[in-house]
């Protein structure tokens, strides 16, 4: 049997949200962290990090995020392989990070991103 009229095709975009969110709330826990692709021993507290995820009810392509760190912000998913991320830093300053999405499922996210010429790449799992 094939699909239904009724299934809703996802664009890559929509799909990409979906498996960032899940149904709507989608927490992170960090596994790996590589430096210029070396991979990096976790610390006690590196391996403790993690963020949320939650879509905005109503929106197409945003929510806010939380990590574990208490900074809150907001994200945005432009195309299905950039993550923008927008939180306030400890002295109040705006900060954004946008993040090469590599790999990106209901239980695997995987983004990277360059800062002062290092290449950053952060994987982590649904917990």
């Amino acid at each position: 049997m094939g699909c239904s009229k009724n299934e809703a095709v996802l664009t890559p975009q929509q799909q990409a949200i979906k498996n960032l969110t899940g149904l709507g709330n989608r927490f992170w826990q960090l596994q790996d962290l590589y430096v210029n692709n070396i991979r990096q021993t976790l610390s006690t507290q590196q391996k403790g990090y993690n963020k949320t995820y939650t879509l905005i009810i109503g929106a197409e392509s945003n929510g806010t995020l939380m990590n574990s760190d208490g900074y809150k912000g907001v994200w945005e998913i432009v195309g299905d392989k950039q993550l923008k991320e927008t939180f306030t830093n400890i002295s109040g300053l705006p900060v954004q990070i946008t993040y090469t999405i590599n790999e990106l499922s209901g239980n695997k996210l995987d983004i990277s991103y360059t800062v002062n010429n290092t290449l950053v790449r952060e994987v982590y799992y649904a917990a």
